[in-house]
């Protein structure tokens, strides 16, 4: 991984993964991607003009604690599971 955590390299990290897996969680963005605040980056790349969406999703942890997190999406990845919390499809 590369060394330099600024948030320009954040944010390039995110999208490059966004645009090959179409989703990530805020727990994934921390994890894999060592971004310690996802939604910061997230914001900024809706700034510059990219469409994410946000699902609101349950995890587990490790200790069988639920929380509910974050999920970011690119709309065109997947047909339906871009709808946000409480929307319904017509």
């Amino acid at each position: 991984m590369n060394k330099d955590n600024s948030a320009i390299n954040q944010r390039q990290r995110l999208l490059k993964h966004l645009k090959k897996h179409g989703s990530i969680t805020s727990n994934e963005a921390r994890v894999q991607l060592d971004i310690y605040h996802p939604p910061a980056r997230i914001k900024e790349l809706r700034d510059d003009g990219n469409k994410i969406d946000t699902v609101w999703v349950t995890w587990t942890s490790e200790y069988d604690t639920k929380h509910r997190i974050a999920k970011y999406v690119l709309p065109e990845s997947q047909p339906l599971d871009h709808l946000k919390h409480g929307e319904v499809s017509s």
